[in-house]
């Protein structure tokens, strides 16, 4: 699935039963997410090499903030991160830490 373009998530939300994909990431702009109903935009940038874009398929029903009920597809998850099963693959970037390093890496979300 493609989302270099912007796309609506709702019909392919039912046409494939929602989305579990990771997403290698070329610079440190990762995602751009617009709710059409509020015109809210939330972006995320990030130095990480991938990134893990789920809905929440499994969610059970419950209640959140002035009783708002959520429920299965009322929400995303954008997962910042390295790439699956990198310390296999040594043209992935490494996910490794030795003794005496520092891990150090930022995910940054801003909304409009």
């Amino acid at each position: 699935m493609d989302f270099r373009e912007p796309r609506s998530l709702g019909a392919r939300l039912r046409k494939y039963g929602g989305y579990d994909c990771c997403y290698l990431l070329d610079g440190e702009d990762a995602a751009e997410v617009s709710c059409g109903d509020t015109g809210i935009t939330m972006k995320l940038r990030t130095d990480l090499p991938a990134l893990q874009f789920y809905t929440a398929e499994g969610l059970k029903p419950c209640t959140g903030k002035d009783g708002a009920s959520y429920g299965r597809r009322s929400g995303l998850c954008l997962e910042t991160e390295f790439c699956p099963d990198s310390p296999n693959h040594g043209n992935f970037p490494s996910c490794v830490l030795h003794a005496g390093e520092e891990y150090r890496h930022y995910a940054s979300f801003s909304f409009r």
